[in-house]
């Protein structure tokens, strides 16, 4: 595994090992294509919310950035929230620049819809797409 993961959450993950895994809670690796190395991650920041909002994330790790990887598990995030009928919008946060991740969220079809304050990160921009866009990308 990188070093660049957070052992924190890889202990979560193996603390909720014994219930099996809550792909809303915990999320999935990126593997390294040909290769077990875990690169990043790729999540949603809980279940659909009661309006059927999701949010995802995804980090990849710097010596394997610019290779498609974030693309693919925003993808993923994406084919996997609508494949639940609770979800109605997929969402996900940038900083509030153009930058790798707006060009991801772009790629696989989400469109800036403002800025918003987080109290953790600030001012960033919120993307939004709805679910029924599947086949998209």
């Amino acid at each position: 595994m990188s070093d660049d993961v957070q052992p924190e959450w890889v202990a979560a993950l193996r603390a909720a090992a014994g219930g099996g895994p809550d792909p809303w809670r915990h999320g999935f690796f990126v593997l390294e294509r040909g290769s077990p190395a875990v690169v990043g991650f790729a999540s949603f920041k809980g279940q659909p919310d009661a309006a059927g909002t999701v949010e995802i994330a995804y980090g990849i790790v710097p010596r394997c950035r610019s290779r498609g990887y974030a693309t693919e598990a925003a993808a993923a995030l994406v084919r996997f929230a609508s494949a639940d009928p609770r979800v109605t919008l997929v969402r996900a946060h940038t900083l509030a620049e153009e930058n790798a991740s707006t060009k991801v969220l772009t790629k696989c079809g989400f469109s800036h819809v403002g800025g918003v304050m987080e109290p953790d990160d600030g001012p960033v921009w919120r993307w939004e797409r709805s679910p029924q866009h599947i086949g998209a990308r």
